[in-house]
Formats: C-alpha cells, structure tokens, sequence
C-alpha cells in the first residue's frame, strides 16, 4: 500500500522526449559517418569537372592540329609538282608552254605558272627582279631560300582577288637567275568546307598568313578573305607555335579559340573557334548528370538512414513504455508480450544502424572508384579516336602491336571486299606482287620500337586496277606504359601518282611527236650499250630531214608540225618491237636499232627510211615532198659510251650529206680523225681571235690604161705558230660556221681605217665583208660608222666588197644594210659577178660603184672567144652605168691585154704585185 501511494511522486521524462533526444543523437552520428563519403563524393566532382574541361580543350586543339596537318599534307603535294615541273623545266625536257597548258588544263584551282627573271647587281646588292605577275620581295625570297617557299597573300595591280604564290628558283645562268611560281587564288589554295549555316553554336574554321590576313574562312569566305583577323595582336603576342585564348569574332559572338601554326610557311595559322556556350556546355553537361547522380546516391542514403533511425527508435519506445509502466506498477504486473524483447532487440537495431551506416559508406566509395575508371575509360576512347583523327579518313583500321588487322572500315568501298575480308592478315592477298617487302620493312620499324608509320603500296582495287595507298599510323599507348594497339588510315593517292607520271613522261618525250626525248634517248642508248656488252650487238641511225626547213619556211608552222607528225608514224612503221625512234631536235631523229647481226641490217633500215620518208606528203591542201640522210653507228662491244656513239653517228650523217644527201654512210675512223682536227683549228682560231692572231696585206689595184696604183685591196691572213701565213681561203668557211664572221669584220674595218692614216697619199682601201653580211646586215654600217669616227678618214677613201652569192641569202636585209653604207658616204662593189644567173639584176636594186669579174672566167690563161666577148659586154655595160669593173687574178700579159678597152676599170693581180705586208707598201706609193 506504502508502494502504490508513492508511484505518482516518481520524476520520469516523458516518452517522447527521450524519444526525440535518441533520434537527434542517431542523426548526429550519422553525419559523423557520412561526412568522410560526402567529402570523398565532392571531391570526386571537381576532379571530374576539371578533366571534362581539359578533355573538351583537346578535343578543339586536336580538331585544330588535325586540319594543319592536312592543310600541310596539300601544301607539301602541291610543293612537289612545282618540283616535278622544275626539274623538267631545267632538265630540257618540258617547255614553259607546255607546263602551262598541263596547269590550265587541270582546272582553275591548279592555279597559273609564271616565271620572273632576275639579274645580279652590284656587290652587296639584292638582285634585280623582272616581274609584273608577283611581288618583288616574293621572288627575291625565293632566291635566297632553297626549296619551294609559300608567300603571303598579295594583290596584283588592276586585281580584287587575293592571291598566294609557291616559288622556286631554277638554276641559275652565268648573271641571270629564274624564279619558277605557281600563283593561286586564296581561295583554291586552302578549300575550307563552306558553313552554310549561320548558327552561333558551330564551329567557325579560319587560315591566316603570317601578317594576320585571311586566307581561308568557313563563314562568309568572300567577304573575309583578305581581311585582317581581328584577335591578330593577341595571338602574336602569345608567341608560341600552339594554344588557346578567348576572343570575340568579327560578327561580334565570344569565342574560344585554338590555333596551330602551319610549319614550313611563313607563320601561316590554323584557327578553330568554338562558341563559349558551347564549350561551356560540352563539359559541364557531364558534371552536372555526374552531381545529380551523386546527390541522388546520397539522398537515398538518407531515407535509409531515416528509416533505420524510425526502426531504432521504435523498440526504443517500446522500452520507454514498458519502463514507464514498470515504475508505474511497482513491478506487480508484468510487461506485455509483445513488447518483451524490447530491451535485447535495441542493441541489435544500433549494431544494423552501425553496418548500414558502414555500407553507405562503401557504397559512396564504389561509386566514386566506379567514376574514376569511367573517366580513365573516357579518356581512352578519347586518345584512341584523336590519333584516328590525325590520320585522315579513308580507310580506318586498328590492329594489334603484332601487326594483326582488328578492324577496317571503309574497305569494301575501296576494294570491293566486305571489311572482315581485311581482318588478321587476309588484307594482304590484295597487295601487289611487288610491294610485300614493304610491309616487312614496316614490321621491322615496328619492332625496333618506332611509335608511327608511313609507308605507300599498291593493292587491287574493286575495278581490278592496281590503287595506289598510303598507310598512317600511330601506336595507341597505355597509361603504364607499352601499346595496346595501333590505329591509321589508308589513304587513295592514286591521282597523286598518275600526275606525278604524267610530269615524268613530259619529261621525257616530245610534246608535238609523243617520241622519247633527248634525255629517253640517251637512257635507251644506254640499255643498247649493256646488251652489246652481253653480246647483243645494236646499231644507231642518226636521222636529218632534208628540205624541212623550206617546208617551214615557205608553208608556216602548223604544216612543218604536221610533216613532223607524219614523218613519225613513217618511222614507227619501219622499226621492231624491240628498236626505239626519238626526236633529238628540230628536224633530227634517231633510231636505236636492236639485235643487228651484220651491218646490212643496219644498211637495210637506212635504206627503208630514206625511201619512206622521200615518199610525197599530202597534208591538208598541201603536197610535200623532202628527203632524208641517216648516218649510221654501230654499237658492237659496248666500248663507246652513249655520247660517242651519237657524235660518231653524227658524223656520218654529215658525211651522207656531203655526199649529196638522200642516202646513208656508215661511220669510219677516218671521220673522227678529220672531226679532231677540225676541233683543233676551231679551238685555235678561237684563240687567235681574243689574242689578234691575225694580220692584213694588201694588193695593188691598177687602172689598165695608164698602169698607175689607184688603190689598195686588203687581204686577210692567219698567222698560224705552226703552219705560218695561213690565206683566208682556208679558215673563212670555219670562220662562218662558228658564227664569228663578224668579228672578223669589225676588226678588219677598224684595222685598215687604222692603216690608211699612215698612207696619205693612197686614194682608196678595198675591205671585202661578205663574210659578215648574211648574219650581221644590220650591224655592218654601225661598225662602218665608228671605224671611220675613230680615225678621222674620209668616207670615200673606204671601198666594201661585197660577194655576189653572199646577196642571195638575205636580199632585203642586204639591200638596207648596203644602202645604209652608201649614205656615210664609202663605196660599194659587188665582186665575182657572173657567179649566179642574178648577177646583173643586182646593178639595178643595189647602189654599187664598182663590179669585179668572176675569176672563173678569166681562165688559167687567155679568156678566149666567149669569155672575151663576155667581159667585152660587161665593160661596155658597166660604162654606160657609170659603174667600174674591176678582175682579180690578173697574173700573165695575155689576160690583162683582153681587159684593156675601157678607162672605167681596174684590176688586180700578180701581174702588178703580190699582197705586201703594211710596212712594205712604201715603194707601191711612189707610183701614186
């Protein structure tokens, strides 16, 4: 009763009180549990929002790197058909018209060619540029840098249109130097794919030169092209080859922007911007779902928590109660069933509070772990697809480092094939015969530790030709270290081979005929010569067309082209499979005759030749018919290299042509003997000619009636070391051939001017200048001229010879030149008059003073009836004109009592005195 009276006066906390203090206690504990997770799990997010960033940087930097290098791969082919085309050009093989037409027939994004011309100046100087097409700075550039070198955008005068030139120097003559340029439009060098959207989430592409101006631009390219870029002094100030800044666009939108500097350019610049929404964007995107994940991992956390913390909490007030109920029974009654286990059940719910709180925990961990592999996955991939980006795309494929084929996309556009054909080593049954020595060398670069590959083969296309491939590679690398596997492209570079080609086959052969070159020619010979080392012999058939250059003159071009055409399917007609027919020059074949077991074989073929071609042309409206000689080589042992063998068989042509043409000879060793010594006199006038070998005597001229000096006839003569006085007869002929005639002239008017100052008294001096005036017409008055200024003597004291056949050349030309030395005032004679049917017409359309008989018609001794009677005419003729006759080789009595007869006359010969050497001339003056 004592118990029961004292139960109310019990201080007991309320249930639910106690209640709550429990679950704010457990709330605590759990944030104390959660908090090393929670921090793991933020951490984790930053982490991965910073390689997101990084990544998509990448991503835009080898977006970037990738175009520059194939803009460079453009650049470098383009470089290399410049090259080809130079090569060709210096080579002889190709002409500047023919290279052009090759370009323009190509289209309009091959750009033109051009050639600019250059000559030394001074010392110290920078030479000076010949050149309305380019810059001058550009060819100068290119003088100075060896190999091809890319200029910076430049406009023409007259031009809208920005253009860019790839140069380079040809080989350079004595004091003139030669620029070779292939001049493109901005826009045809570098095509970028046009952006026919104006969306401000795409990408926006653009090319630079090195001053900052627009080469190339995705966006609006005719309105850009040309402009500055305005973020220009910004990145130069970066001064790096490489990286990224933001900028804003000449639209006006912000931008991030990455650039790569182009190598081998003068600082040219690959530009990508991306908008900064969008590069925002493609990495916080990621983050964001990575958050949300994380926020939601942890808020179910959470609820769980909550939910232990409500189960632990209920047997926690089930053992209130039963508290509460024992204080408040004393202990009579006993608690209820199915609250008994209260008590035993709550350390159970706390150790499951402390295991669940325990797996949350691993949980967060797992998930941040699982995270971090997806990431180091992630970037992976990206690695992998960015190494395939920087190969290009044609045909994709991934192998193992042992060289085994995992995958090739694109195969059955390429060969026909289903792509698993190419997998493992089944891509090599498509592979040229030729090129598996190629492969294996890729395997051994391989092997030694090389990390990229590039290598070009052949491999049968779907149309069964052979495809020219270029294969890219790279080795994908792992983050410990080695290669887990190899990632490339095929590229088709068939077009680039088949220009290539085409440039080393103009090369090589004739534009106009199609036949093998100079250069082929020599190459052929070459083969001939090793197979006559074998015991193969051959022969060489040099070929000149006779009467050609009549055709070509009288006919035009366009038929001299055709003969030439027609004379070259005559040809390939005559010859074997084996034989080889070229076109060395102008008119001039040869043929490589193979398998010649005797010299009738050669014989034969020369034989077919001269009558096939002999055979009348019919071209057009026309019918042609010309001749041909053919000397003849044989090549018997392979002891003679390919440039004697084609002199030798020149020399028999020449021969053939002396002959009286239409026919063949074979080469003999006298030939080469009479060709050495005529390279020895042609080596020593040479000389004599810069050292004034060379001397003049003169001869007396005699009027007939009073036999009395009215002149002097100068006489030219080498005064050889060795052989003496040589005559003029025998080295004028050479003289002529070698082009220097008139030199000698020149020295020979400057000379006898110089001499008749010391001969007052000598009325006149006859120079003969035949020599000088089929070549040199224009230039003889000139020399006439400043030989007499130079001595201060009367024209009329100067008398020019001139050989009647010497007029049949080039009359127009020698009637200006003659009538251009009558105006200074000296005279004129036209000698060996009677040479040619013309001669007399010559007295009317040329101002002559004086007319010599030819020799030949004197005779050895008396002239006899018909000449007398001839030179009887003649006189009389020329009296009547007022013009004097004149004989040379008046050597007996007899012939110079058949001239006497007229007062208009004088005469020359041994008769009156031989040619004296000037200072043996004072006793002819006595006469005077």
């Amino acid at each position: 009763m004592t118990a029961a009276r004292d139960a109310p006066h019990l201080q007991a906390s309320p249930p639910a009180t106690r209640t709550a203090r429990l679950r704010t206690v457990l709330l605590l504990l759990l944030v104390v549990a959660l908090a090393p997770a929670l921090a793991t799990a933020v951490f984790a997010i930053w982490k991965s929002g910073n390689a997101h960033r990084e990544a998509s940087t990448m991503r835009l930097a080898d977006t970037t790197r990738t175009l520059a290098q194939s803009i460079e791969g453009d650049l470098a082919n383009r470089a290399a058909l410049l090259q080809t085309m130079a090569r060709g050009l210096e080579g002889g093989g190709i002409a500047l018209e023919q290279a052009r037409r090759w370009v323009d027939s190509n289209g309009a994004d091959q750009g033109r060619l051009v050639v600019s011309a250059a000559r030394e100046a001074g010392a110290g100087q920078p030479p000076t540029v010949h050149s309305d097409e380019l810059p001058h700075a550009v060819v100068r550039d290119a003088l100075e840098r060896k190999g091809v070198v890319l200029s910076n955008l430049f406009t023409r005068p007259g031009h809208s249109a920005p253009e860019v030139a790839l140069s380079l120097a040809l080989k350079a003559s004595r004091q003139e130097q030669a620029v070779l340029s292939l001049v493109l439009p901005a826009e045809h060098l570098i095509q970028l794919a046009p952006q026919r959207s104006r969306n401000d989430d795409s990408l926006l592409i653009a090319v630079t030169d090195g001053n900052g101006l627009l080469v190339a631009r995705s966006r609006d390219t005719e309105r850009f092209v040309g402009r500055p870029v305005p973020s220009w002094a910004r990145l130069k100030a970066l001064n790096a080859p490489r990286g990224q800044f933001q900028a804003v666009t000449a639209e006006g939108g912000s931008v991030i922007l990455t650039f790569e500097t182009l190598a081998s350019t003068p600082d040219w610049v690959v530009v990508i911007g991306e908008p900064v929404s969008v590069f925002d964007r493609g990495w916080q995107q990621p983050l964001v779902q990575l958050a949300t994940g994380s926020a939601l991992g942890l808020l179910a956390a959470l609820l769980a928590a909550l939910w232990i913390a409500r189960s632990i909490t209920r047997p926690a007030r089930a053992l209130a109660r039963n508290a509460l109920a024992v204080a408040q029974a004393g202990g009579e009654a006993a608690p209820p069933a199915r609250e008994a286990p209260a008590t035993a059940s709550a350390i159970t719910e706390f150790e499951s509070m402390r295991v669940s709180i325990e797996a949350a925990q691993a949980a967060l961990h797992e998930r941040a772990e699982a995270e971090r592999r997806n990431a180091q996955a992630l970037a992976m991939s990206e690695l992998r697809f960015r190494t395939l980006a920087l190969t290009g795309a044609v045909v994709l494929w991934r192998a193992t480092p042992q060289g085994e084929m995992l995958a090739a996309d694109g195969w059955e556009l390429l060969t026909g094939e289903p792509d698993a054909q190419a997998l493992g080593d089944l891509w090599r049954s498509r592979l040229h015969p030729d090129d598996p020595p190629v492969i294996d060398a890729l395997k051994t670069t391989v092997s030694q530790g090389a990390r990229q590959v590039d290598a070009e083969f052949r491999i049968a296309g779907k149309d069964g030709q052979w495809v020219w491939v270029r294969m890219r590679g790279a080795a994908v690398p792992v983050p410990g270290g080695g290669v887990q596997e190899w990632v490339g492209v095929l590229e088709d570079v068939s077009e680039r081979h088949r220009a290539q080609a085409r440039i080393v086959h103009m090369a090589l052969h004739d534009a106009l005929t199609g036949l093998p070159n100079r250069v082929e020619f020599r190459n052929r010979l070459e083969a001939a010569i090793r197979r006559a080392a074998r015991g193969d012999p051959g022969a060489v058939l040099y070929i000149d067309l006779d009467r050609f250059k009549e055709v070509n003159d009288t006919l035009g071009h366009p038929i001299g082209d055709a003969l030439l055409r027609a004379v070259t399917e005559r040809l390939g007609s005559l010859l074997r499979e084996h034989d080889t027919v070229a076109r060395l020059a102008g008119d001039e074949f040869a043929i490589v005759q193979s398998h010649v077991r005797q010299p009738s074989d050669a014989a034969d073929l020369a034989t077919r030749v001269v009558q096939a071609l002999s055979a009348p042309y019919v071209l057009g409206d026309h019918q042609v018919t010309i001749g041909a000689s053919v000397g003849i080589m044989l090549i018997l042992d392979g002891s003679h290299d390919a440039e004697h063998l084609l002199k030798y068989a020149d020399m028999a042509l020449y021969k053939a042509k002396q002959e009286g043409r239409g026919r063949h000879s074979f080469f003999e060793p006298e030939m080469d003997q009479r060709m050495q010594a005529r390279r020895r006199n042609e080596l020593e006038l040479r000389a004599a000619l810069e050292q004034r070998d060379f001397g003049l005597s003169y001869q007396p001229l005699v009027n007939p009636i009073k036999r009395r000096v009215s002149g002097l006839a100068a006489a030219l003569h080498w005064q050889h070391p060795e052989r003496g006085q040589v005559p003029a007869s025998e080295f004028s002929a050479l003289l002529d051939e070698l082009g220097l005639s008139g030199r000698m002239v020149e020295w020979m008017l400057q000379r006898v001017c110089e001499d008749m100052r010391r001969w007052p008294g000598c009325p006149k001096v006859a120079v003969d200048i035949s020599a000088a005036l089929p070549r040199h017409g224009a230039a003889v008055a000139g020399w006439v001229a400043s030989a007499l200024q130079d001595s201060g003597l009367a024209p009329g004291r100067l008398e020019l010879e001139v050989d009647e056949r010497a007029l049949l050349a080039h009359p127009e030309n020698a009637n200006r030149a003659l009538h251009a030395c009558k105006a200074l005032g000296v005279r004129l004679t036209m000698a060996s008059i009677g040479s040619t049917h013309s001669g007399l017409g010559y007295l009317r359309r040329f101002p002559f003073d004086k007319v010599k008989i030819e020799r030949a018609m004197l005779g050895e001794g008396e002239p006899g009836a018909h000449g007398d009677a001839i030179v009887r005419a003649m006189t009389v003729l020329c009296e009547e004109l007022g013009i004097v006759v004149g004989a040379d080789g008046i050597d007996t009595e007899s012939q110079f009592a058949a001239l006497q007869g007229g007062a208009h006359m004088e005469v020359q010969g041994a008769l009156f005195g031989r040619p004296r050497a000037v200072d043996d001339l004072v006793s002819v003056f006595r006469g005077l």
